[in-house]
C-alpha cells in the first residue's frame, strides 16, 4: 500500500508556437499551453509540442531511437509508474512527468481540502525532515516545501535532488489529491540543464491544472486524517523517473568515452 501511495505524490510543458517549435526549457516565455484531459473528462492541464511526447497509448517514435529505449519496455515503465504525460526535452536533459492514480488508496484519502492546512504541513515538513533516504544504489532527498492554493485545490510542492550512480539530477515537483485521484506534476533537470527555467515551466502548466467540479467526500476527515501517514506520502516518490535519465546519462558517458579513444 505504501509504495502505491508513494507513487501518487511524488512530475507538464506548453504548447510551442511554430517558430519556437524546437526551443528549449529556457524559452518560457514563448511557450503557448494547450490543454489535454487528464485521467477523465472534468480534469485538464496543458502540455507542449516540441518536446518527445510519451504516454502509455502512444509512444514517440523519434524518442525511442535517440534514448534506446523500446516501446514494450517504456509502456510497462509508464504503467507501472501510473503515468500518464511523460516529456522529455529535445536535447534529453529535461524531463517532466504527470502521474494520474485512481485507487482504493486515492479514493480513501479524496481531497486535500479537506485536511486542515497544519496537517499538510507536518505531512509536507515530515518529508523534509527524514533527510536523505537511500533505494538500493539511489539517493533522495528534499530540501523545501510549500503549500499553494489555486484553482480550488491545495497542493504540496518540493524541491530536492536524487543521486544515482550516472549522476545527480534535481528535481521540483506539484503533488495533490482531489475528488479521489492523486496527481503529481514533477521537472527534472540533469547537469547542464537552466533548471530554473524549468521550475517556471512547471509553475506554469501546475497553475493550468483544472478540475470542472470539486466534489465532497463520503468520509469523515478524521478517517481520512488516520490514513495519511509521512511514510505513505513518502515511499515510491522519487524513483519513477530515473528510467529515463539514466538510460541518457550512460549514452553520454559512452559518447564521451568514445571521444577521447579518438
Amino acid at each position: 500500500m505504501a509504495k502505491k501511495i508513494g507513487t501518487i505524490i511524488l512530475m507538464l510543458l506548453m504548447l510551442l508556437s511554430p517558430a519556437a517549435a524546437w526551443a528549449d526549457v529556457g524559452d518560457v516565455e514563448t511557450l503557448v499551453l494547450t490543454e489535454h484531459n487528464l485521467g477523465s473528462d472534468e480534469m485538464h492541464i496543458s502540455l507542449p509540442e516540441g518536446w518527445y511526447f510519451n504516454t502509455p497509448r502512444d509512444i514517440d517514435g523519434e524518442f525511442l531511437k535517440v534514448s534506446e529505449n523500446s516501446r514494450r519496455k517504456l509502456i510497462k515503465y509508464l504503467n507501472d509508474s501510473d503515468i500518464d504525460y511523460n516529456l522529455v526535452s529535445k536535447d534529453l536533459l529535461d524531463e517532466i512527468n504527470i502521474i494520474f492514480v485512481n485507487s482504493s488508496q486515492s479514493k480513501m484519502m479524496y481531497n486535500f481540502s479537506l485536511l486542515n492546512r497544519d496537517v499538510l504541513i507536518e505531512r509536507a515538513k515530515s518529508m523534509v525532515d527524514m533527510g536523505t533516504q537511500e533505494n538500493k544504489d539511489i539517493r533522495s532527498t528534499y530540501h523545501s516545501y510549500e503549500l499553494q492554493e489555486f484553482n480550488g485545490c491545495i497542493f504540496m510542492v518540493f524541491e530536492g535532488t536524487m543521486e544515482t550512480p550516472e549522476g545527480k539530477v534535481d528535481f521540483y515537483q506539484y503533488t495533490t489529491m482531489v475528488n479521489g485521484f492523486g496527481i503529481t506534476f514533477t521537472y527534472r533537470g540533469s547537469e547542464g540543464t537552466d533548471y530554473e527555467s524549468g521550475k517556471l515551466l512547471l509553475d506554469k502548466i501546475a497553475h493550468s491544472f483544472t478540475v470542472d467540479e470539486i466534489k465532497e467526500a463520503d468520509l469523515k476527515e478524521n478517517m481520512i486524517k488516520q490514513m495519511i501517514a509521512p511514510a505513505a506520502l513518502v515511499a515510491g516518490f522519487i524513483g519513477f523517473t530515473i528510467f529515463l535519465f539514466i538510460r541518457q546519462l550512460r549514452k553520454n558517458k559512452k559518447e564521451e568515452k568514445a571521444k577521447l579513444n579518438k
